[in-house]
């Protein structure tokens, strides 16, 4: 007779399985067993998300594709050289992103009925270009953190990437610096072992209109794969 349950071979076999019995069906152990646990560098990402979730940050997951006018434009940037996809099937995924800021800029646009204060952070990955890799490209781990309410202020900010840092093991410090996405005067480039790897201040609110936010924000975002590097 037909049977249309019997999609695959896997079927038949299940239906011997259970004439046979399962409980009859002695486990083969490997000669070699293998135990698995987590990378090094991961431990150390899962336990910089605690820490920001400690500070109170709320953690955000957002795609890696975006597009240009989310990158540059809306953050007053200037575009630079970016992975773009030769055919995306919509207009709002045309690229990887380079930076995590304006993902997290856009989380609290489309959340502004969510009340406030917003707290929220994300650590992913960013693609650059590398013309030293096969693919000529890179993925980066990087770190981004914004609060977003009525008294939000570069103190506030600076405050929660000095604790963080600091409970990391990583010695670091803050010099002036000019960004556009930043109000001129508020904001300054992170240094770690000298070396520049991020950046922290309150938000332009030029970068807040072009996301009709209503709140003042401050903000920071550090590559953390060079705070690795650093760590004590």
């Amino acid at each position: 007779c037909y049977r249309v349950d019997v999609m695959h071979q896997v079927d038949i076999i299940e239906d011997v399985a259970i004439a046979y019995g399962y409980n009859n069906i002695e486990p083969l152990w490997r000669e070699l067993p293998t135990t698995g646990k987590a990378k090094p560098d991961q431990r150390l990402i899962d336990v910089a998300r605690d820490l920001m979730v400690g500070l109170g940050y709320q953690e955000v997951l957002n795609t890696t594709l975006t597009n240009q006018e989310t990158l540059f434009q809306k953050m007053q940037v200037q575009p630079t050289k970016i992975i773009e996809l030769s055919n995306p099937k919509v207009i709002t995924m045309t690229c990887l992103r380079n930076w995590l800021l304006p993902s997290l800029m856009e989380s609290l646009s489309i959340n502004q009925s969510v009340e406030f204060p917003q707290k929220i952070f994300e650590l992913g990955k960013v693609t650059l270009p590398d013309e030293t890799k096969e693919t000529r490209t890179r993925d980066e781990d990087w770190l981004a953190a914004v609060t977003a309410h009525p008294n939000a202020s570069f103190s506030e900010i600076k405050s929660a990437l000095d604790s963080f840092l600091a409970n990391f093991g990583v010695e670091w410090q803050i010099k002036e610096t000019s960004h556009p996405s930043f109000i001129e005067g508020r904001v300054g480039k992170v240094l770690a072992g000298g070396v520049e790897v991020g950046v922290v201040g309150e938000v332009n609110p030029a970068v807040l209109e072009a996301w009709k936010l209503e709140n003042p924000a401050a903000a920071f975002e550090i590559d953390f794969s060079r705070i690795l590097f650093y760590k004590k």
